[in-house]
């Protein structure tokens, strides 16, 4: 619709489909989103007339000349000036696809989807039992049953199950156990703070390096966001020496 379409009229005042459109703008989205179709737009020029004839009765009563209003009215200007040159600043902020690229090619390590692995284990006190159990295992005795009747870790009423783990979840004497086993492996027994465990491997999720297309738009945001964080900044403190702040 032509933004200069005349949508109401109060008085002699005209509300046109521009001041429609820049209620809209200035409305946070979820807000904005009750208000769509024909009958949202209707309900949002009604609440517009309505703001026109209180800001027009403010004016008709002389509100507008009281000392309180003007200095609320200069504070509440002084801010919506502020706020609008910030927003003016950050869209003027821009990353180009070139910086993004060069971003991601300097930082390949920071890309790869993280290596996980799923474990069981049989935790006990002394090395004498470790190694008996380990004996067993190696031998042929099920894994799951030896940890249920002889495992100390909670662990022991689902065979030992660990589920999926990463790197950094667990005691590193562990860590480094688990992540050097290939899929159904068993360790020998691994001494850490809690006593001596028998790990065996059940699965493992390779670590993938993520595609460029893979977090482009990621990316984006991000090296927008700090853009404009410095540009922010850069223009305070250039304003600051120009107005000598102390």
């Amino acid at each position: 619709m032509n933004e200069n379409a005349v949508l109401a009229k109060i008085g002699d005042l005209d509300i046109t489909q521009r001041d429609v459109n820049y209620m809209k703008k200035s409305m946070d989205k979820r807000l904005l989103s009750q208000f769509s179709g024909a009958q949202g737009e209707f309900y949002l020029l009604q609440e517009l007339v309505n703001q026109k004839l209180m800001a027009l009765d403010a004016k008709d009563t002389g509100e507008v000349e009281k000392d309180e209003f003007k200095f609320e009215f200069e504070s509440m200007k002084d801010n919506f000036i502020s706020q609008y040159m910030i927003k003016k600043l950050l869209e003027s902020v821009d990353v180009t696809d070139e910086e993004i690229r060069e971003f991601y090619d300097e930082n390949q390590d920071s890309f790869g989807k993280m290596e996980t692995v799923e474990a069981s284990h049989i935790l006990v006190g002394d090395l004498e039992k470790a190694e008996e159990l380990y004996e067993k295992i190696i031998n042929g005795a099920d894994f799951a049953e030896v940890a249920k009747a002889n495992s100390t870790c909670p662990s022991s009423r689902q065979g030992g199950d660990l589920g999926f783990f990463g790197k950094g979840q667990m005691v590193k004497e562990f860590e480094d156990a688990a992540f050097s086993l290939n899929i159904g492996d068993v360790s020998k027994p691994v001494k850490t703070q809690f006593g001596y465990h028998i790990i065996k491997l059940t699965d493992k999720n390779t670590e993938e390096k993520k595609e460029f297309e893979e977090v482009k738009d990621e990316l984006r945001h991000t090296l927008l966001a700090k853009k404009q964080q410095e540009a922010y900044v850069n223009k305070i403190n250039q304003l600051r020496d120009k107005y000598d702040v102390k």
